[in-house]
Order: structure tokens, then sequence, then C-alpha cells
């Protein structure tokens, strides 16, 4: 037998995210650099990343992507397309979760190409730091990220993501904007917030035995 499930019987509780504990001044923001923190991967997208910042490059000398985690074969062909066209790329390997901290808080925004996310808890972990993101594809991104809000959308083309890599880049009003709701929306996720939901939703499970 199947059971239709109502509305006021389906509890959402997000995923939770760690306090920004990196000792780095909060101001030490880079100029113009943007950070992909993540596999680097066909699931991920990656190529629609460096093909956007090809279009940044053009508008924006000074722009610098900094990619950071284990390769899945694709870095080497990356990199070589950066070099051809001219993109300041700097691969950072895996990194430690204290230098990881550091990249998230020094990146002017972050980036995100994937097409589709369960959720994007880097896009949390980015927030967290006062970092916008950028994002494309549906899915689970526009839930950790929301966009206009704590991000902007760009449809999955190299030409409209660099569009939207620039103009956060450019546009400084809307990156302050954004950096403050980024990091309200994340505070929302703390671990020392969700983790009571979960605690209040079992104690009603419990108690309606």
């Amino acid at each position: 037998m199947v059971k239709a499930l109502t509305e006021g019987r389906i509890e959402v509780i997000p995923n939770g995210v760690e306090e920004d504990r990196c000792d780095v001044n909060s101001n030490a923001k880079a100029n113009n650099q943007v950070l992909y923190l993540g596999k680097i991967s066909k699931s991920k997208n990656i190529n629609l990343l460096i093909k956007a910042m090809n279009y940044v490059t053009k508008e924006m000398k000074s722009a610098k992507l900094i990619l950071a985690g284990p390769d899945e074969g694709l870095i080497h062909d990356i990199l070589n397309y950066a070099e051809r066209h001219g993109i300041n790329t700097q691969y950072m390997g895996e990194v430690s979760e204290e230098l990881k901290h550091k990249l998230y808080l020094e990146s002017t925004i972050y980036a995100l190409p994937s097409l589709y996310e369960p959720f994007g808890i880097t896009l949390l972990e980015a927030g967290i730091h006062g970092t916008p993101s950028t994002i494309t594809g549906n899915g689970g991104q526009a839930e950790a990220a929301p966009p206009n809000l704590a991000s902007l959308w760009a449809e999955p083309k190299p030409e409209k993501y660099g569009e939207a890599i620039t103009t956060l880049l450019t546009d400084e009003e809307l990156r302050k904007k954004l950096k403050t709701q980024a990091k309200e929306w994340a505070q929302k996720h703390l671990w020392n917030k969700v983790l009571p939901r979960y605690e209040e939703l079992y104690n009603k499970l419990i108690s309606n035995e």
C-alpha cells in the first residue's frame, strides 16, 4: 500500500556549515580573484568555467582564477587552455582545511559551474566567509546560494557565465550587497542552529510513537 505524504508530515532540514574560524584579516580580499574549490572533473563542468574566464580576461586583464581540489585528469588541458588564451590561472592541488578557509576569505568571488548539485556545501562555506558566488544549472546550488541573494545565476554558456563573473567583479555595490546577504544566509546554516532542529524533530517523532 502506498500512503500519500501530506505537507504537514514533511520536514526539510538543510545541511550545516562550520563557523568562520579563519584568523586571516577579514578585509584581506585579493583583487579580482575568482576561486573554484572542488574536484577538477567533468561532473563539475570545469570546462565552462575556464572558457568563461576567457571572456572575463578580455574585460579585466587583472582577473585571476584559482583552482583547488583533486584532479580527475583534466587539469593539464585546462592549464594549457589558460596559457593559450592568456588567462591568469593557478592550480593549488588538494588543500588543507586551513588553506581552504584562507582561499575563501581572500577571493573576491566563488565560482561553481556545476549544472547540478544535490546541495552545494562549498557555496555555504564561501558565504560564511563573506564571498558571494556565481552559479549556473538547476539543483541544490540555488538553495545553498539563492540567486540575487547570495549569488548571481547565469545560463551555462561561456559568454553568459563570464558576464556574471565580470559583473560581480566590477560592480562593487552589487558585490557588497551579495557579500552581506551571503554571510547572513550562511549564518542560518551554522551547525549550532541546524543540529537543534534535528533534535527537535527526533523528539517529536519519539513522542508520536
